[in-house]
């Protein structure tokens, strides 16, 4: 089992979020950061001995030469290559740990459509949406991955989700709640996961309540409300067990 990580001084120092998703990926395989900005976690992960090698891509050159000056700072530049590239497409597919960090689940979707080797035997995901969650769920479910785990962390007063997908070729048949809580409070649960939870439930109640003021939208309404029920009546149980 993936244990917690300890940075140190000759490593970049990660901030929540990233730490967070460093913590879900799987020591001794190579590292694919997809939209890496300044390269900070593929160069943690090689200085700290946690990949044998990385690599760190992104559709803009500007990134890529902040990641080269991180990678030249702590000398790593002969395990972390730079590779220009919309998404994954011009990545040659030997990574096993696909991170994809900082992006909104809809263009993560798109990347994974265009990657058809990630079904590959070995690989993994792991994904950091800041937006539309709900939508990477269902495509997933509906494209043969299966979540392995999912988290969250708190940092001031943002909330992060990450979650861990793997390939197993059976589509998944969910509920529509499953699409915006996912497998987030099937494990055990933290005051970061709580915390992210409720802020989940204000969102999707503050837009039934909008769309409930739409006569064309009431139905829509209803079924985020009856969304928002079943996770408030899943929070509540795992509450239960979280207070014990």
């Amino acid at each position: 089992m993936q244990g917690s990580l300890r940075g140190g001084a000759a490593a970049p120092r990660l901030d929540k979020r990233l730490r967070m998703v460093a913590n879900l990926l799987r020591h001794n395989r190579k590292l694919i950061d997809v939209g890496t900005d300044h390269g900070y976690l593929p160069a943690f992960m090689v200085i700290m001995g946690y990949s044998p090698c990385a690599a760190a891509t992104d559709i803009n050159p500007g990134p890529l030469e902040n990641a080269r000056a991180t990678i030249e700072k702590y000398g790593i530049a002969d395990r972390v290559s730079l590779i220009l590239s919309d998404g994954l497409d011009n990545v040659p597919p030997d990574g096993e740990e696909i991170v994809m960090a900082g992006m909104g689940g809809e263009l993560m979707c798109e990347i994974i459509g265009r990657a058809p080797w990630l079904k590959d035997s070995g690989k993994a995901l792991v994904l950091q949406p800041m937006t539309k969650a709900e939508e990477l769920r269902k495509y997933l479910a509906d494209n043969g991955f299966v979540i392995e785990k999912e988290t969250a962390v708190r940092d001031g007063s943002h909330a992060y989700l990450a979650l861990r997908a793997v390939y197993s070729g059976e589509t998944k048949n969910v509920s529509k709640a499953y699409f915006y809580i996912g497998e987030l409070l099937s494990g055990e649960i933290s005051d970061d996961i709580i915390f992210y939870t409720e802020k989940l439930l204000s969102r999707i109640k503050h837009k039934a309540d909008a769309l409930n003021n739409t006569e064309d939208f009431k139905e829509e309404a209803k079924e985020l409300y009856e969304i928002y029920d079943k996770i408030s009546e899943k929070l509540q149980v795992s509450l239960r067990d979280f207070n014990k």
